[in-house]
């Protein structure tokens, strides 16, 4: 499992994420490592959205999340944590 947490603006940045999770899949893979799933975080600090790569397919979390319901952001990222991919 691979996470990437960046800390940027939503708007610019989500597609150089999304760039960087690839590579970090190229590099598993190159690596021989097995990884399921990598996901990945975008956050500007106090407003948060996620995403995840399984196999081709990016899973991108539409929702935006704040840090006003850090209950919230915390339960994602312990279930990013504690996930099993099949």
């Amino acid at each position: 499992m691979v996470i990437l947490i960046y800390r940027v603006c939503f708007l610019h940045y989500m597609q150089l994420h999304i760039k960087l999770v690839l590579a970090a899949k190229l590099f598993n893979e190159r690596e021989g490592n097995n990884i399921q799933a990598i996901y990945g975080t975008v956050t500007t600090g106090t407003n948060w959205k996620f995403l995840k790569l399984i196999g081709q397919v990016i899973e991108i979390d539409l929702s935006e999340y704040y840090i006003n319901n850090i209950g919230k952001v915390i339960g994602i990222l312990s279930t990013i944590v504690t996930e099993k991919v099949l």
